[in-house]
């Protein structure tokens, strides 16, 4: 039924149903939209919304450490949804499923779910240190003025993006404690577009190659729309 007007009629093909979960629904006409979505277009229903709004391991775009058989990789949860559960499982949700996170892995460009509480892959969530954090953000050399500009080394190809130097300016810092050891992250702001997370000291996984520019070269300022999955942090 429309979540809407809570009825189930009229033509189907006025009716589009959540990208999410399949189950929520509303006719277009309800939902004010011209005509119904394109394939490129995603449509959620108002608890997938909810969802996805109010998660705070997305909205502080947590990260979090994974083991593959490659090795263990720090990822930002960048999306949130319901994985359903399969007929007899009883795990808690909303229609029976479990929440489950897409983390984004710097290092290779990849993308995936993950189920946080299973742990399938070992994961375990960084929590960061809002003592130390507020600390490092008044010493930081990285965030004087408007912040320091960078040129970062990546050695993957990335959405056909290869490998390479890549600058950027540096937004803020986090400081994250695990198992007694203590680093520091930096968020950049690429001129590409993107902001990430990265790892620009000498301690903690996935440390970055990088070198600080001379603060007088020419950066573009950071785009207030610029935003690369889950990189607004």
């Amino acid at each position: 039924a429309c979540e809407v007007c809570g009825k189930s009629d009229g033509d189907e093909r006025l009716f589009v149903l959540c990208e999410r979960c399949a189950e929520g629904g509303t006719h277009t006409f309800c939902a004010g939209m011209a005509r119904p979505p394109t394939e490129s277009e995603e449509w959620l229903c108002r608890e997938c919304k909810d969802l996805r709004a109010n998660d705070p391991l997305v909205k502080e775009t947590a990260l979090v450490t994974a083991t593959f058989t490659s090795g263990r990789f720090v990822g930002e949860v960048v999306d949130v949804r319901w994985d359903f559960a399969e007929e007899g499982d009883d795990t808690p949700g909303p229609r029976g499923g479990s929440k489950i996170h897409s983390l984004f892995f710097t290092s290779d460009g990849t993308q995936s779910w993950h189920d946080l509480e299973r742990r399938q892959c070992d994961e375990e969530v960084l929590r960061e240190d809002g003592r130390r954090t507020a600390e490092r953000r008044k010493s930081d050399p990285l965030l004087r003025g408007k912040g320091a500009k960078v040129s970062i080394y990546h050695g993957h190809c990335v959405r056909n993006v290869q490998a390479g130097w890549f600058r950027g300016r540096v937004l803020d810092v986090r400081v994250v404690v695990r198992g007694g050891e203590e680093w520091a992250l930096h968020k950049v702001h690429f001129e590409s577009g993107d902001t990430r997370w990265r790892n620009l000291g000498d301690c903690g996984p996935e440390r970055s190659k990088w070198e600080e520019l001379d603060r007088k070269a020419s950066l573009p300022a950071p785009s207030k729309s610029a935003h690369a999955a889950g990189g607004s942090g």
